[in-house]
Formats: C-alpha cells, sequence, structure tokens
C-alpha cells in the first residue's frame, strides 16, 4: 500500500511546490523507488506529462502544416501580440499568412516552405502543449527526426486531392520507430473536396491499411480544413457527418502514458573536484555545484562531486549504485540542485551528488542502483538506423557515435537489412545506405557502451554517428 500523506497527495498540484514535495522524507524514504517516481513524475514534476503534451507535425511538403499549427495557435488565442495584430490589419488569413506565424526564417518566407523545426508553446485548459513544425521535404528529415525523439504525439497532415506520398509514410514510419504513442492523421482542404464524407473515408481506409503494420497506441482520424478552421478549434457546420471533438478537445484529453523507465539511470558528464577549506565560491559557481553556505568537511579533505542529468529512475542519499564500467558499489551520501541538497532526484532534473567513496569516475561513467536492472554492457550494438547524410553511409568506415554524453570511435560492421517503406519488407543487405535509409544494422564501437533498448529506455537507447573529419550527424540511431 502507498504510504503517501493524503495532504499532500491532495493539494499536490495547487498547494505543495516540487521543492516542499522532496522536503518529505518519510514518503520517499517509506515507499518503493517504482511509487516515488510515478508519485513524483505524474502530480509533483514540473515536467509533469500530466499537464504537458509534446506534439509534433508531420507530412509531406504542401500538406499544410504550418498553416494548421497558425490557425491552432490563432483560434486558441496564443499569438503573439504582433503576430495577432498583422493577420487583423491585413484581414487576410491566407495559407501564407497563418504559415509565417511558424516559418520565421528569411529563406522559409522567400520559398514559401519550411526549413527548420519551429517550436510554439500554449495553454488551454489544463494542459501545457509544445508544438513542433517540422519541414516537409525530404532533404531535411534530419530536423524532423530531431523534433519528433521526444514527441508524445504526431499529428499527420494529409492532403485531401492527393494521395499518400513517400514521405509522409517515412514520416509515419520514424515516429514509429522513435516510439511516439500517438497518431492524429488530418485530412487536410477538405474545403478543395468540397468537404465529401466519402473522400474523407477513403482516405481513411487506405491509411489504416498502411498504419497497422506500425506501433501506435492510439490512432485517430478528423476531417479538417486548416485555411477555414474546420475542425480545428470548433466543430465545422460544414461537416455535420463528423461527429467526435475538433482537433484541440482531442489534443486536450489525450491521455498521455508516461513513458519515463523506471530503471534508475544517471550518466556522468563531470567531475568536480574542490576542497572546502580554500575553494571560493566564485571559484564553484561556474560548475553549478554552488551551496549558499560553503561546503565542510570534518578533516578538510578535497571533495568530488558527480555532476548530469537524471535520464530515468529515483536516485536518494544513502542509496546504494553501482557504477559502470568498474562495477564498484558505493553509496549516494547528498544530491545538490543547484544551490540547494535535496533527498531525490528524478528524470530530467541536473544534479550534482558526492560519494561515499572516490571512485575511478569520468565524464560518460554510469550510475544506477544496486539492485535494478542493469543496462547492456557491449562494444557491438544491433540498432534501426536512419541516414541524415548527404552522402552514402559505407560499412568499415570510421565514424564517431555519440551516446548520451560518451563519444566513441564507431564503424557500421554490418548493414543487416533495409526496410522498403512501401511494403515494409525487409530488403537484403546492402553495401552502403541512401540518404534517408531505414535500415537494421550491426556497429562496432572502441569501448564499451551500457545501453537499453530503445523501446525501454529512449534517454539510454539513443545515439547519433557523427563525421569525424565535418563534424556533421550523419544517422540516428535507436538501439535493440
Amino acid at each position: 500500500m502507498t504510504n503517501a500523506p493524503p495532504a499532500l497527495w491532495k493539494n499536490a498540484k495547487n498547494k505543495v511546490t516540487f521543492n516542499t514535495f522532496l522536503q518529505n522524507h518519510s514518503f520517499i524514504k517509506n515507499n518503493t523507488p517504482a511509487i516515488v517516481n510515478t508519485f513524483l513524475n505524474n502530480v509533483m514534476n514540473p515536467f509533469s506529462k500530466i499537464n504537458l503534451l509534446r506534439l509534433v507535425t508531420a507530412g509531406s511538403v504542401d500538406n499544410g502544416k504550418s498553416t494548421l499549427i497558425g490557425r491552432l495557435l490563432y483560434d486558441s488565442k496564443a499569438l503573439y501580440l504582433d503576430q495577432k495584430d498583422i493577420l487583423i490589419k491585413e484581414n487576410s488569413f491566407t495559407a501564407q499568412n497563418l504559415a509565417y506565424i511558424t516559418d520565421g526564417l528569411k529563406a522559409e518566407r522567400e520559398q514559401g516552405i519550411t526549413i527548420d523545426v519551429a517550436y510554439r508553446y500554449f495553454y488551454h485548459k489544463e494542459r501545457r502543449f509544445i508544438l513542433a513544425d517540422t519541414p516537409g521535404h525530404i532533404e531535411y528529415t534530419k530536423n524532423m527526426i530531431t523534433a519528433t525523439s521526444t514527441a508524445d504525439l504526431m499529428l499527420l497532415i494529409i492532403d485531401a486531392t492527393q494521395p499518400l506520398t513517400e514521405q509522409s509514410k517515412r514520416h509515419a514510419i520514424i515516429s514509429s520507430i522513435l516510439n511516439v504513442p500517438h497518431i492524429i492523421v488530418c485530412v487536410n482542404k477538405m474545403d478543395l473536396v468540397a468537404y465529401k464524407e466519402s473522400v474523407f473515408y477513403d482516405i481513411q481506409t487506405q491509411l489504416q491499411a498502411f498504419l497497422k503494420n506500425l506501433s501506435f497506441t492510439t490512432i485517430d482520424y478528423i476531417p479538417i480544413s486548416a485555411i477555414n478552421g474546420d475542425n480545428v478549434v470548433t466543430q465545422s457546420t460544414r461537416m455535420l457527418w463528423y461527429k467526435s471533438p475538433p482537433l484541440r478537445d482531442q489534443l486536450t484529453k489525450i491521455k498521455i502514458i508516461n513513458d519515463t523507465s523506471p530503471h534508475g539511470r544517471f550518466p556522468i558528464q563531470h567531475v568536480i573536484h574542490f576542497n572546502p577549506k580554500t575553494t571560493s565560491k566564485n571559484t564553484l559557481a561556474p560548475h553549478m555545484a554552488l551551496l549558499k553556505d560553503k561546503p565542510t568537511s570534518p578533516k578538510n579533505t578535497p571533495i568530488r562531486r558527480y555532476a548530469g542529468q537524471v535520464a530515468s529512475g529515483v536516485f536518494k542519499p544513502k542509496q546504494k549504485v553501482t557504477v559502470y564500467p568498474s562495477r564498484m558499489t558505493t553509496t549516494i551520501t547528498k544530491i545538490f540542485v543547484a544551490e540547494k541538497e535535496v533527498p531525490a532526484a528524478i528524470y530530467p532534473m541536473s544534479i550534482a551528488v558526492e560519494l561515499s567513496d572516490n571512485i575511478a569516475a569520468e565524464r560518460g561513467t554510469l550510475l544506477i542502483p544496486e539492485h535494478d536492472h542493469p543496462p547492456t554492457v557491449t562494444s557491438t550494438l544491433t540498432a534501426y538506423l536512419c541516414s541524415l547524410h548527404t552522402e552514402p553511409l559505407h560499412p568499415q568506415t570510421p565514424y564517431l557515435l555519440k551516446h548520451g554524453c560518451k563519444v566513441v570511435k564507431a564503424k557500421i560492421e554490418q548493414v543487416i537489412s533495409k526496410l522498403n517503406i512501401h511494403t515494409f519488407a525487409a530488403e537484403p543487405p546492402s553495401k552502403t545506405l541512401l540518404p534517408n535509409d531505414i535500415a537494421t544494422v550491426k556497429i562496432q564501437v572502441s569501448k564499451p557502451l551500457f545501453i537499453d533498448a530503445y523501446r525501454e529506455n529512449r534517454h539510454n537507447g539513443n545515439f547519433i554517428l557523427i563525421d569525424p573529419n565535418t563534424f556533421a550527424t550523419i544517422a540516428a540511431g535507436m538501439c535493440q
């Protein structure tokens, strides 16, 4: 049974701050890490996924992604004042003007396309939204992957006047591989097909046959006209045959599953060395490990703090942890967040910890709770790889692999298979990976990595490949 203080639980959203709750040592001590993690993530965490929905637009070029986001923000009264004034002054709600709300780069406005990812934020009722508007052109697929890697929901925008395109299929497959749980298919430009019910259901039938092969938890379909606002924020009077709620209502009500792994993972990003007798506050400040009072030590011995961002799980003082790669066991004595000592830390808090032993640790060392599910320690990875480079990727070519904060030398040992985005068939191995290919590969690294399967732990199961000469990101990988 959960020993949660009723008053704290009842008033957590409105009257108890995150830091106040962290001071409630009895709850933290009397419950398992899984219970504490659930409570902190779902009720107290300011990044709580109960309140926050990260969504990303996807689909082929000119399907109306930016126009939809512009209309959604305008009708939700979430525009910046200067943007709103321009629309009202010109009295022109064209697709171009609505798209300008997110397409802010000079090149985007000159060409009428989306190039970079545009992030916008707004509130509705009790939910916070982070919107990521992504480009539809195939050469900017890497930007779409960047935005999708943290998304909870994908809005797949389909043009009602055109058949399903290859790029829309590619975006849906990438979102599925990246473990995005929810998808809403917005069949846009219904005004151009006279709002016909038959057109919408024909497209829905076609998409159902395609999406059933992917791993989305929920799939919904909405007929919309972004330019006119039909079924975006308010129910359309021109599509009375559509009985479900409009887009914003569905976004507000959808239940987001907390996908943060309960298994504790704390990768060390920086080791801070200082002597409490001689180190001044000004010296410590750049390392973000400063307390209001100077740290004290009975013997004035040098102190080490291990700084980084919690990737998953719960970490507490007096908790025994195992250090990878040495597999030594030690105990957390203190946890600091900026200037304050706290009794617990969860994802995505940035912390510095003190340990009972001076362990040999460096950037890339991993701490996990002693009896927690261990990561896989390996020098050979099997992973999905999405090619992001303009040039082909060749096996046996030296690259750099960045996993978390650890960078090692790597090479593609073998291309096991390529994914055919039309048939979902695994095609025979190839000697090269062409731009935008999606493949299963085997990668050899120079030093062992401590990984989890991506579907079990997003934050410890992803990596990127880097060109060692140009330092360009050439591929994104998800460990299997």
